[in-house]
C-alpha cells in the first residue's frame, strides 16, 4: 500500500468512519473510469469510457487545467459569497488548500461532497492525497441505493440559498451512460443547473424588465381579472413547434369553438393564416422576444405578460395586457414584494412559455383543452413550425442554398440528441415534456387532446387530427 493510500485511509478512518466503512464493505462492478495525473498542476484529469464505445474519453472536468477551472470556480463564485457551503456532485480529488484557505475565513464554511461513484473515489485516494482535508469541516453523502441517496439530498434541502453546488462538466452524462438507474439524480443535478444558470444570465436583465414594467402593473389587471370573461367550450394552446403546420387550418376552421392562446413565437403562424388568437403570452426576458410581435395588429388579442417580460413589448402593445406572477422563480421572489400586484394571480411554468400557457388555460376552468406544436422533439427534422420566426431566421443565416432541414438539424440530432419514446428530442426538451405532462396529471377532471400526429406522445392526452373529434 503506498504512504498516499495509506494517509488516505488513516484520514478517513479517524474523521468519516461510516463513509470508510461503505468503500471498504460495498461490491462496485466493472469501473469505466480512469484517472491521469495532469500536465499541470495537481488535480487529476478524470475521464470514463462510453460503454458501447470504449475508445471514446469523456471527461469530467477540464481536460488543460483542472486545477486552474477549480480555482476559478471557487474564486469566482464563492469567494465573493463567503457565506455559501460549496456542495460538489461528485468527488475529483487534489484541490488545493489554498482555494478552500481563502474561505475558511467565513464563519460557517463547510464543504459536501456527494459521492455517486464510489469506484471512482476508490481509485483516486490511491493516486491523489487528499488528507489535507483535515483542516476543513467535510461531511459526505453516500449511499447504495438511489433511495437512500435521495433522502440524503432532501435532508440538505438544496432550495436554501447558503450552497453553492459545483456539478464537473460531463457528470450528467455519466450517470446517464453508467448508472441509468440513477436517472433522477440526473434530472435533480440538471435542474440545479439550468437554474443557477438562469439566474446568472437573466438575473440584470430580469431586474431591468421589472423596473420598467413596474408602471404596468397593478391590483386590477392580474390574470385573476380574465375569470370574469365567458369562455368558448373548448381551450386551446398553440406552440411554434412543427405540427401546427398540420393542424393550423384545422384550428382556423373551428375557431367559433375555441378560445386560444398562442405563445408569443407562435403570433406570426397564426397571423399568416389569418387567426387572431383570444391570448397570447410572452415570458421571455430576452429582446428577440419583440420580433413576434412586428408583423401585425394584435388588438383583439389579450396578452399575458410577467413582470420580466421584455419590457418594450409590454410598452408597445396596444390591445388588453394583464400580468401573472410566477411560482417559485428563482430571481423573481426576490423582487415581487417590490410590485403593487395581486399574488392570486399566479402561474406555474417553470422555464417553459408553453407550460404558463398550459397552467392559464387550466385557472381559467376549461373542462376540454386541446393543444397543438407541443412536440418537445424533432418532428419530421425540425424544431418550428415553417411558418415560425425561428425558422425563417434560422433558414437565413446557415442555409442560403439549400432546405433549413438539411445539415443543421441533422448536426443537432447526430452530437446532441436522444431517443425518447422513439422520436429524437433533446434533454431540456425532454424535462419540459415531463412537466408538461405533470400538469395533465394532475389534473385528470380534464381531457386533454394532443394534435400531433408525428412527434412524441404526450401522456394522459389523446391524440387526434380534428377538432371535431373532441366530443
Amino acid at each position: 500500500m503506498t504512504e498516499i493510500k495509506i494517509n488516505n485511509n488513516n484520514y478517513l478512518r479517524d474523521r468519516h468512519k461510516d463513509f470508510f466503512d461503505f468503500l471498504n464493505t460495498s461490491k462496485y462492478g466493472v469501473s469505466f473510469f480512469s484517472i491521469e495525473g495532469s500536465k499541470i498542476g495537481l488535480v487529476p484529469n478524470v475521464y470514463f469510457s462510453a460503454p458501447d464505445n470504449p475508445a471514446e474519453k469523456i471527461y469530467l472536468n477540464s481536460r488543460i487545467n483542472p486545477e486552474k477551472e477549480m480555482e476559478r470556480i471557487i474564486g469566482a463564485e464563492l469567494k465573493k459569497n463567503c457565506g455559501l457551503s460549496p456542495v460538489f456532485a461528485e468527488f475529483l480529488g487534489g484541490y488545493e488548500t489554498a482555494a478552500f484557505g481563502a474561505l475558511k475565513q467565513s464563519k460557517n464554511f463547510r464543504a459536501v461532497y456527494i459521492v455517486l461513484f464510489p469506484e471512482l473515489f476508490k481509485q483516486i485516494i490511491e493516486k491523489f492525497d487528499i488528507s489535507f482535508l483535515r483542516e476543513y469541516d467535510i461531511s459526505f453523502i453516500f449511499g447504495e441505493s438511489i433511495r437512500q441517496l435521495q433522502s440524503l439530498l432532501f435532508r440538505l434541502d438544496f432550495n436554501r440559498e447558503e450552497y453553492k453546488i459545483i456539478v464537473p462538466q460531463n457528470l450528467i452524462k455519466a450517470i446517464r451512460m453508467l448508472k441509468p438507474e440513477f436517472e433522477v439524480l440526473a434530472e435533480f443535478f440538471e435542474g440545479l443547473s439550468t437554474k443557477k444558470n438562469y439566474k446568472d444570465k437573466f438575473k440584470d436583465l430580469i431586474e431591468k424588465n421589472v423596473e420598467q414594467n413596474k408602471k404596468f402593473i397593478n391590483k386590477n389587471n392580474g390574470i385573476i381579472q380574465l375569470k370574469k370573461n365567458p369562455l368558448k367550450k373548448i381551450g386551446a394552446l398553440i406552440g411554434a413547434g412543427p405540427s401546427v403546420d398540420d393542424y393550423i387550418e384545422d384550428i382556423k376552421k373551428h375557431k367559433d369553438i375555441l378560445t386560444i392562446i398562442a405563445v408569443d413565437a407562435a403570433l406570426p403562424i397564426m397571423e399568416k393564416k389569418g387567426i387572431k388568437p383570444d391570448f397570447t403570452i410572452s415570458v421571455d426576458p430576452q429582446e428577440h422576444c419583440l420580433k413576434f410581435f412586428q408583423n401585425g395588429d394584435y388588438g383583439e388579442t389579450i396578452l399575458i405578460f410577467s413582470p420580466y417580460s421584455f419590457y418594450k413589448i409590454i410598452e408597445r402593445y396596444t390591445g388588453g395586457k394583464y400580468y401573472f406572477i410566477s411560482t417559485n422563480h428563482p430571481v423573481l421572489d426576490e423582487l415581487k414584494n417590490e410590485l403593487d400586484c395581486d399574488f392570486n394571480s399566479e402561474l406555474g411554468g417553470g422555464a417553459s412559455v408553453s407550460i404558463y400557457a398550459l397552467d392559464f388555460l387550466i385557472r381559467l376552468g376549461f373542462e376540454k383543452i386541446v393543444f397543438t406544436g407541443q412536440d418537445f422533439g424533432f418532428t419530421n427534422g425540425l424544431t418550428y413550425s415553417k411558418h415560425s420566426y425561428y425558422y425563417d431566421s434560422l433558414y437565413k443565416k446557415l442555409n442560403k442554398y439549400d432546405s433549413i432541414e438539411t445539415d443543421y438539424y441533422r448536426l443537432i440530432i447526430e452530437k446532441s440528441a436522444i431517443k425518447s419514446r422513439g422520436v429524437y428530442t433533446l434533454h431540456n426538451l425532454k424535462n419540459y415534456m415531463f412537466e408538461f405532462e405533470r400538469y395533465l396529471e394532475i389534473n385528470k377532471n380534464i381531457e386533454f387532446f394532443n394534435m400531433n400526429r408525428n412527434g412524441l406522445k404526450v401522456k394522459d392526452s389523446k391524440n387526434i387530427n380534428s377538432v371535431l373529434e373532441i366530443e
